[in-house]
């Protein structure tokens, strides 16, 4: 993969750079590719996360990171999880809430990544993830089948060609349509939503948002709507507390809820454009009954 350095992020170190072009590789996977010279900068390899990168520079990230690269100490467990789409080249699946993506700090088993190796070594692929959903956030993930097809698919969300929309639920009522534009990590950032319901609880309610986000930085949902002040319901990180504990207490959920239902990206092999949607998930039909 090569990416061209232009005048917005000239003057970055190569880390940086890296971390803000690749958004869905993560920092390890950056710095692992430093380590072992798979990183050149005009066609040589560059070891060194402090180069600064000027204008004209070409930077060549010559693998794509993925935790599914190495399998090993992944151990495949079968897991039920909703297929929407498969070909040759990928898969679109509807992820379950409550389940992490893949390993990470204390977390080395019952991963989604183990339940896609499983899938995998039954159907004569290996797993290749492209994006990532937070371990609270349901819905629809795409699964590369080959290493080629992961590059291609992630270029796709590099050059913001995958169109995605969400459906959270929120603390208070929300104005009727919005538009946050703030930045983050000092790049520009963009979350649109429209309100789709809301229902009496405590003294600001519950609303149900309709989320279309034009980039895609890490936690922008999250950190956008509680920049507004309407922090998602239960988000531990970036909600409010004591709201979460009586929440969790009443509806006896756990973690926030925010699903994406809905994705449309060009085919990366064929002349057509792939559009996904899913219905919402149970949890959020009980709060707002209306609307299912």
């Amino acid at each position: 993969m090569k990416i061209t350095v232009t005048e917005d992020n000239a003057g970055q170190r190569l880390d940086q750079f890296l971390m803000q072009a690749l958004k869905d590789v993560p920092r390890a996977g950056i710095y692992s590719a430093l380590r072992k010279g798979r990183v050149a900068v005009n066609g040589k390899k560059n070891k060194d996360p402090k180069l600064r990168v000027i204008i004209g520079d070409e930077v060549e990230f010559k693998t794509y990171y993925s935790s599914t690269y190495d399998h090993s100490g992944v151990v495949p467990v079968k897991q039920h999880f909703e297929v929407v789409y498969e070909d040759d080249y990928f898969m679109v699946i509807n992820k379950p809430r409550g389940i992490a993506v893949h390993p990470g700090k204390n977390l080395s088993s019952g991963t989604l990544l183990s339940g896609l190796a499983y899938y995998g070594n039954d159907k004569g692929f290996s797993p290749f993830l492209t994006h990532r959903l937070d371990r609270d956030t349901s819905g629809l993930l795409i699964v590369a089948k080959s290493r080629e097809s992961a590059r291609e698919i992630n270029l796709l969300f590099n050059r913001q060609k995958v169109d995605k929309e969400y459906f959270a639920v929120i603390f208070g009522k929300s104005p009727e349509r919005d538009v946050i534009s703030e930045s983050l990590e000092g790049r520009r950032a963009v979350t649109e939503y429209v309100l789709e319901g809301w229902t009496a609880w405590k003294e600001g309610g519950l609303s149900l948002l309709r989320i279309k986000p034009g980039t895609g930085k890490k936690h922008q949902i999250r950190r956008h709507l509680s920049g507004a002040g309407l922090p998602l319901a239960g988000d531990k990180e970036y909600g409010i507390w004591s709201l979460n504990r009586e929440f969790s207490r009443e509806y006896g959920i756990k973690g926030f809820l925010l699903c994406c239902t809905s994705l449309s990206f060009p085919h990366p092999y064929e002349s057509r454009v792939c559009r996904f949607t899913i219905k919402l998930p149970e949890v959020f039909i009980r709060l707002f009954p209306g609307f299912g």
